[in-house]
């Protein structure tokens, strides 16, 4: 699935969530913890996404990222243990 596929199914996704009175967690107010500097608010993010309705969608969004968190998933804390890993080769 491109990115724009992923987006556009996300958005789907979040509006279908919206109609049927759904939380959603990255769209209350402690949304920025998905995008913040700190890896414990990111951490916090993380733990939050379980349950979301939007799970799946948001996966397929987060795997053409490396910053914030998607699907549950630190991205940043991700491909850095990537470019580790890579190092160590």
């Amino acid at each position: 699935m491109s990115p724009a596929e992923a987006h556009a199914a996300l958005a789907v996704a979040l509006a279908r969530a919206a109609a049927r009175g759904e939380h959603v967690p990255c769209r209350g107010r402690d949304g920025l913890l998905w995008v913040s500097d700190s890896a414990e608010d990111r951490a916090l993010a993380a733990e939050l996404c379980t349950g979301c309705p939007a799970l799946v969608e948001c996966d397929a969004v987060g795997q053409h990222e490396t910053w914030n968190v998607w699907a549950g998933v630190d991205r940043e804390a991700a491909a850095a243990a990537r470019r580790a890993a890579r190092r160590k080769e």
